[in-house]
């Protein structure tokens, strides 16, 4: 089937767009907590899993599959790919709390 010519760029945007707003999910709850990095740190990870389960939930919606399943599913795959991030930082040296 031919390519049109505009799906790339819709595409490009729309990825451009959801990777910019997915990634100021976690960085939000520290321009409303001030200077206190744990706090912001515990609000963050409170966030970011409720954002990562609306994900799945929507995600089994607008497919296939249990809402609660995949809402949970992505929720702990997501947590513990961030606190994978944070431990392997950790270890080589670089500890933001």
């Amino acid at each position: 089937a031919p390519v049109q010519i505009f799906e790339p760029r819709r595409s490009f945007i729309l990825v451009g767009a959801s990777t910019v707003a997915g990634s100021l999910i976690p960085l939000v709850p520290f321009i409303f907590v001030g200077g206190d990095v744990v706090t912001g740190a515990i609000t963050s990870v409170i966030v970011s899993g409720i954002a990562l389960f609306l994900i799945g939930w929507y995600a089994a919606k607008t497919t296939v599959g249990s809402l609660w399943r995949s809402g949970l599913q992505m929720a702990v795959i997501g947590l513990f790919a961030g606190l994978l991030g944070f431990l392997i930082g950790h270890f080589i040296g670089t500890n933001p709390v």
